[in-house]
């Protein structure tokens, strides 16, 4: 049965052509359903996905819809740090390990939506700090998280700024490589990526290779449900065996591929699994 499936954007900010949920709608259309991309007030659709770029989203960004939609990651409103984070490290606090400064907002604190005359400024603030500057301009460099040896070394205006979190540092490696794992999930439906990388923040750019997983952690399945997501993708590394979540996407990309692959066709499965009892 052609399903109608939506997704609730912003208004002036449709989805990148990269994201994982575009490429999952064109499966999707491809199968013979219908998608349209919205930021009506309310929206009629058998199925909605909230997929809006940005940290927090504004009440009046989300839309309302009939009670008979599957409206996913609706609870979804707030990925910063400070709400899914379980690694912070206060001033305070009696911990004498390696830390990493990072931006309270996802995506070095770069997406807002809207976006404020303020932000706008301090994104081109940030544009003159490096990893030898930071310190002295008051402003992360712009594409790169500071990793310092404990929090003695954590400048003090870092502590006072509500868009700046430290968090423990945490590097998982294999013989000379730096690994970050990957967790992309629609509904029931998901699959694992290893990367290894030449830097502790493992980045594309300093990828040397990648594989794939099939078992997911038992914690990241525990923080999944604790933070409502029904689609997205979880950052995380091993720590002495145990998952620790390192950043949560409720907005993916995947690099774009003309056929979808494997994993692709099966998170799009994810559909039918949905809607199974409701046709």
């Amino acid at each position: 049965m052609p399903l109608h499936i939506a997704l609730a954007v912003a208004p002036g900010a449709p989805p990148s052509p990269s994201a994982l949920a575009m490429r999952l709608c064109d499966i999707w259309r491809d199968r013979g359903h219908r998608i349209s991309v919205t930021s009506a007030r309310f929206v009629e659709a058998d199925c909605a996905l909230l997929h809006i770029d940005t940290t927090v989203i504004k009440p009046e960004l989300v839309p309302e819809a009939p009670p008979a939609t599957l409206f996913l990651n609706r609870k979804v409103v707030d990925i910063s740090k400070r709400r899914i984070s379980r690694n912070l490290v206060l001033s305070a606090d009696d911990y004498s390990g390696p830390v990493i400064v990072k931006t309270n907002g996802n995506y070095f604190g770069l997406n807002l939506t809207p976006e404020s005359h303020r932000h706008k400024l301090m994104k081109v603030l940030r544009k003159g700090a490096g990893p030898k500057t930071w310190r002295y301009l008051h402003m992360l460099p712009k594409t790169a998280y500071p990793i310092l040896d404990s929090k003695a070394d954590v400048p003090d205006w870092v502590w006072r700024r509500d868009d700046l979190v430290v968090e423990r540092f945490m590097a998982e490696k294999e013989d000379d490589l730096y690994i970050l794992r990957l967790w992309m999930f629609l509904g029931k439906r998901e699959y694992g990526v290893k990367l290894y990388g030449l830097r502790p923040v493992v980045k594309s750019d300093d990828l040397v290779r990648y594989e794939y997983l099939t078992e997911v952690p038992e914690e990241l399945r525990r923080e999944r449900e604790r933070l409502g997501f029904d689609f997205g993708k979880f950052d995380y590394v091993l720590e002495n065996g145990k998952a620790q979540l390192l950043d949560a996407n409720s907005t993916p990309t995947v690099h774009s591929d003309s056929k979808p692959s494997p994993n692709l066709l099966n998170l799009a499965d994810a559909l039918s699994d949905m809607f199974a009892g409701r046709c």
